[in-house]
Parts: structure tokens; C-alpha cells; sequence
């Protein structure tokens, strides 16, 4: 499983370096370093997407 996730995040450092700015891609790989128990990693993605966009834990809660 480890391998899958290290894929995800790879792919979502791609999507950020296309666009900086994208709220769910740091999210994401947030949620993908938390997996992995990379926890300091995690929050600092966690902060950047909740600062780039600050309704984002609550157009993700709608999705659910």
C-alpha cells in the first residue's frame, strides 16, 4: 500500500507544481502523508490547502 501512496503523492506534487494554488491537491496529499504516518508533513499540506482555500473541509463534507 505504501507504494500506491507514494505514487499518489507524486502525482499530486505534479498537479501542484502545474498549479500552486490547488486547495484539493495539497489536501490530498496531506491525507496520502498521513497514510504513511508522516504527520508534520501532513499538517503543513493540511494548512496550506486550508489557507489557499478556506471553505474546503466544507465543499468536501457536502461531497461525502
Amino acid at each position: 500500500m505504501s507504494k500506491r501512496l507514494k505514487e499518489a503523492i507524486e502525482c499530486f506534487d505534479k498537479a501542484i507544481e502545474c498549479r500552486e494554488n490547488y486547495a484539493k491537491a495539497w489536501y490530498n496529499k496531506g491525507r496520502a502523508l498521513s497514510m504513511l504516518g508522516e504527520l508534520k508533513r501532513s499538517q503543513d499540506c493540511f494548512d496550506k490547502a486550508r489557507k489557499l482555500d478556506p471553505l474546503l473541509y466544507t465543499k468536501l463534507k457536502k461531497i461525502k
